[in-house]
């Protein structure tokens, strides 16, 4: 079995992305403050640790690209993979899984991730 690490982000883009995923909005670059007084990233931030919306912190993203290993699918309940991003290459013949390192975790600790 051949797994590599693609991409990981665990940035402060990302927890403001993920916290405004509801809002069907997304930022392509972090704004602060000074830059934006009203709507700034930076304050979303603040924001969300003063309230305690840790949600949106946890969300630190692993793709993994693998060939050969086979995740069972059949006998994994729909939370459990329910954020996970999915990308094939049929010309690799492989595959690109994302999900949180939770996501990894929870997956491997329950047996459905194995070559």
């Amino acid at each position: 079995m051949k797994a590599e690490l693609v991409l990981h982000s665990n940035d402060d883009l990302l927890c403001v992305n993920a916290a405004r995923v509801s809002m069907d909005k997304e930022s392509k670059l972090f704004t602060f403050r000074k830059d934006k007084p009203k709507g700034s990233d930076e304050g979303l931030v603040h924001y969300l640790a003063d309230h305690r919306h840790w949600t949106p912190f946890s969300h630190a993203r692993f793709t993994i690209e693998a060939n050969d290993v086979f995740i069972n699918l059949l006998n994994v309940n729909p939370e459990d993979i329910a954020s996970a991003v999915w990308r094939t290459d049929p010309l690799k013949g492989s595959f690109k899984f994302r999900t949180s390192l939770f996501g990894w975790a929870n997956l491997i600790k329950k047996g459905f991730v194995f070559d």
